[in-house]
């Protein structure tokens, strides 16, 4: 399943909790926000070119289906990561330096069920579990010369799509009756091609309306 059939799915599903939410005389929500994916995989160094903490944008919305449990999904757009590693091999004008860059982004969306501590409270806390579905693009580019890769340097193009569980809390401070900053916390397992492992955790701020 692709990212975007993903959302289509998922969106029907916080659209039916809101609107379920909504029949039960309880409160649906809306919020986005901006964060920092810390993503880390093996301590093998050539799995650690993709480590990296880079920026995502979270768009999510819900519904209470109960005054203490909630339904959702929310959709992570991260921005692309780089790194470089570079080495001194010797050529036969000389010694020279080849550069290569590793480049890293994911995107996601999550179906949530959440618990939460009573509305009644100026702070809310939650506490989540799901399923997520990202898509990982890593591209490897060189700037070695034809005679050590024995063609024109060219970029490889990786594209994994995953499934798994996702877990994640948040803390949601009332500043007015129907508005709330909420810091976020969210985390689960990223297992790509090429036997790379690791995970992936996402601190962040947000802004939610409930009405």
């Amino acid at each position: 399943m692709t990212i975007r059939a993903a959302a289509r799915s998922l969106l029907i599903v916080a659209v039916l909790a809101a609107s379920a939410a909504s029949a039960w005389g309880q409160a649906a929500f809306v919020q986005g926000g901006y964060g920092v994916e810390l993503r880390r995989f093996s301590a093998e160094e050539g799995d650690r070119v993709f480590d990296a903490d880079s920026g995502h944008f979270t768009i999510g919305g819900g519904g209470f289906l109960t005054p203490h449990i909630s339904a959702g999904l929310e959709l992570e757009l991260g921005e692309a990561s780089t790194s470089t590693r570079s080495a001194t091999l010797t050529f036969a004008s000389g010694p020279g330096t080849v550069t290569t860059s590793y480049t890293m982004r994911r995107r996601g969306v999550s179906a949530l069920i959440g618990i939460h501590s009573p509305a009644a409270h100026t702070v809310r806390v939650g506490a989540y579990a799901g399923l997520s579905f990202s898509s990982v693009r890593r591209e490897i580019a060189s700037n070695a010369p034809p005679i050590v890769i024995a063609q024109p340097p060219q970029t490889s193009v990786f594209t994994d799509r995953t499934a798994g569980p996702v877990v994640g809390v948040d803390a949601a401070f009332r500043i007015a009756p129907h508005i709330a900053i909420v810091g976020m916390l969210r985390g689960q397992a990223l297992t790509l091609t090429g036997d790379l492992r690791g995970f992936t955790v996402r601190p962040s701020a947000a802004a939610r309306i409930t009405f």
